[in-house]
């Protein structure tokens, strides 16, 4: 069940650069952040929230999906689109099939559209008895392992018993991350939540620019949510922590109410993503992807001041070669099953190399590891014995490749 709401204009394809331009400004005006991808503008809302801009059939069309992030956001557009149409420098039209765009009655797009999505969810994992797991949870780069009988949501594991005894009100906040009307308090901390199970990689945030700023987003969100409303319930002990990390002095002291979370996915071993093949590591692990080259590398968390101890360079389109290191082979191993996986490994003064090739079919990956010490070195052959091959990746497909 999805839904998309758009506005569009005609225009010829020339005109669209410049169409790009007016909504640079106008959103510069309206304090949110642009990016140009390939052929398109993308406006970012909010934590994974984007309106993208493209042109196609001799049309502008902004367009956005609101039904995986929540009604709030489904809201918020709708007040953007109807400020653009106020300006009139354009002759707009819009599609919303919800039709909250005309009634603007925010209860009853909830009432309609989320809740419904929710009963409906509810009485497909009651059908469906023989359903070993379900995610909800998507991100680019990862998938949390899944446990048998519960629900991968962006707040946590929910065992599927305890999902059909709630209520739908009950259920919005792990279905969904922005469920009121405007950026209130709600939304601030339910997007300091969100990024906590997400990216927060607490004692490693000073990693690269990246692990750094998610955890100052979250500190930011909940002392704005805590700011907007001081009864609102704020994961207070992870708010503490962070501040520590990021040698802040807490804004927040005593608050009237907490909320117990837990640190989030990556605390625990994650399913990684490279190209069409998984391989399970430390959530923590620091993941850089080439993409003109389609190459990866991951390096083992570091804390600030110290280095990484194992680092896996991975290719999906060709071999990486071996320099010339045949004559300080140590090992050498093949593993027979759904993939089959050959490696050497070659001893060097200070390090080791793990050359390794993965197959199932003519599917081919190929990785280059190098490990610092022997801890290191055995931990990196576990996770290459991990790699299995799940074709083209889905958060839905979660419910049948990794039951």
């Amino acid at each position: 069940m999805s839904y998309r709401i758009s506005l569009e204009v005609e225009m010829e394809e020339e005109e669209f650069p410049s169409f790009c331009e007016y909504l640079e400004h106008f959103c510069v005006h309206e304090q949110l952040n642009c990016m140009y991808g390939e052929k398109s503008l993308l406006i970012e809302v909010c934590v994974d929230g984007f309106i993208e801009v493209l042109w196609e059939s001799n049309k502008a069309i902004l367009y956005a999906s609101p039904l995986k992030i929540g009604p709030g956001f489904h809201s918020f557009v709708c007040d953007l689109f109807k400020k653009l149409i106020k300006e009139e420098k354009y002759e707009f039209e819009v599609y919303d099939p919800t039709k909250y765009y005309t009634h603007q009655d925010f209860d009853k797009l909830v009432n309609e559209f989320y809740y419904s999505s929710i009963r409906y969810m509810k009485e497909f994992l009651h059908k469906q008895k023989e359903l070993q797991s379900y995610s909800l949870f998507f991100h680019n780069e990862y998938s949390p392992i899944p446990k048998p009988k519960y629900m991968t949501t962006n707040f946590g594991y929910v065992a599927f018993q305890e999902l059909e005894a709630m209520e739908e009100k009950v259920c919005m906040p792990y279905f969904f991350y922005w469920n009121t009307k405007g950026k209130d308090a709600n939304y601030y901390r339910n997007m300091a939540n969100y990024l906590l199970y997400r990216d927060c990689f607490y004692e490693y945030s000073y990693m690269n620019e990246h692990t750094l700023k998610m955890a100052e987003m979250i500190v930011t969100y909940m002392e704005i949510a805590y700011e907007l409303d001081p009864s609102i319930a704020i994961a207070y002990d992870a708010y503490v922590r962070l501040c520590q990390i990021l040698k802040q002095e807490p804004f927040i002291i005593n608050p009237q109410a907490v909320e117990e979370k837990e640190e989030g996915y990556r605390k625990e071993e994650v399913l990684f993503h490279f190209g069409e093949w998984l391989m399970q590591m430390d959530g923590y692990v620091e993941v850089n992807h080439d993409v003109y080259h389609n190459q990866y590398s991951v390096y083992s968390p570091f804390l600030e001041d110290e280095v990484w101890q194992y680092m896996h360079l991975i290719c999906i389109n060709g071999p990486l070669g071996n320099h010339g290191l045949q004559e300080h082979r140590i090992e050498q191993k093949q593993q027979i099953g759904d993939v089959s996986l050959c490696y050497d490994v070659y001893k060097q003064e200070e390090f080791y190399q793990i050359e390794a090739v993965a197959s199932k079919g003519k599917e081919t990956i190929y990785i280059q590891t190098i490990c610092m010490n022997d801890e290191a070195y055995q931990l990196a052959k576990k996770q290459l014995e991990t790699l299995q091959y799940v074709g083209e990746w889905s958060a839905s497909s979660q419910t049948t490749r990794y039951s």
